[in-house]
């Protein structure tokens, strides 16, 4: 007979009512992408693959922003920072436990903010991803997903992980990016 986990998050806070959705009330335009690498390996690396698209694709500046800890969410300051720049982020890796807890900590606390954001994990993780954003009252985490595991790969499997998240990326970009429009 096996055993049912619930995951509970102690640190979340839940969702307000009247939380702005990012993704339909963003109320200028798209300028500038943040690439959030939480430190794991290879997570800049991919991001940057991201930021390299949209920049030649759509004009848009790319900023990046580095966390020494992947298995905390987020100073407060870095945050701001980030909702002070940008009006979309790429936050990552979801590559493990606990950096996928603090990256969707992370994810949900700039969605809160009024950004558009894409989480970054590897296909063995979405279902932790999903589970701690719906624990934190954030049920539809837009996910950019990548094969496991992002960490520990050859040249050529980070060359295949980066063109999967660019080939992911695109649609979700054309998404927000027409919300955002619609929205000005």
């Amino acid at each position: 007979m096996g055993s049912t986990w619930v995951l509970v998050d102690p640190t979340g806070e839940p969702r307000r009512d009247g939380r702005t959705d990012a993704r339909g009330e963003l109320a200028r335009a798209v300028r500038r992408i943040g690439l959030f690498s939480n430190n794991k390996q290879n997570a800049a690396e991919i991001e940057d693959a991201v930021g390299t698209w949209a920049r030649e694709q759509h004009g848009v500046e790319v900023r990046s922003y580095l966390k020494l800890n992947a298995s905390v969410p987020a100073e407060p300051e870095l945050v701001d920072q980030m909702v002070a720049e940008c009006e979309v982020v790429v936050t990552g890796s979801g590559d493990c436990g606990s950096c996928t807890s603090a990256t969707v900590h992370d994810t949900v606390a700039l969605r809160r903010r009024g950004l558009a954001v894409a989480m970054l994990t590897s296909d063995a993780f979405v279902e932790l991803a999903r589970m701690q954003g719906e624990a934190l009252g954030d049920e539809d985490l837009d996910l950019l997903v990548v094969r496991h595991p992002i960490g520990g790969i050859t040249p050529d499997e980070l060359c295949e992980r980066q063109a999967e998240a660019v080939q992911g990326i695109a649609p979700w970009w054309d998404h927000v990016t027409r919300d955002v429009v619609a929205a000005t």
